[in-house]
């Protein structure tokens, strides 16, 4: 609606839903219903939850602003 009345462009508004996006992602991989992880590569990391090692792949997750 802002992009309509000319409050708000539309390359601000594909930004701030990447931005929104990624924080959905991000929060989907720490706090989804993922099925706990196998007893043997929990004895390898240390833990029972999936996607989660370091946490330098969930930090990755981020989105691209283009030109319009």
């Amino acid at each position: 609606v802002d992009i309509i009345f000319g409050s708000e462009t539309v390359k601000s508004a594909i930004g701030k839903l990447g931005a929104w996006y990624t924080g959905e992602i991000q929060n989907n991989i720490t706090a989804g219903d993922w099925k706990p992880n196998d007893p043997a590569t929990i004895s390898q990391k240390g833990s029972s939850k999936p996607l989660i090692d370091t946490g330098t792949m969930r930090a990755s997750i981020t989105h691209v602003e283009f030109n319009i």
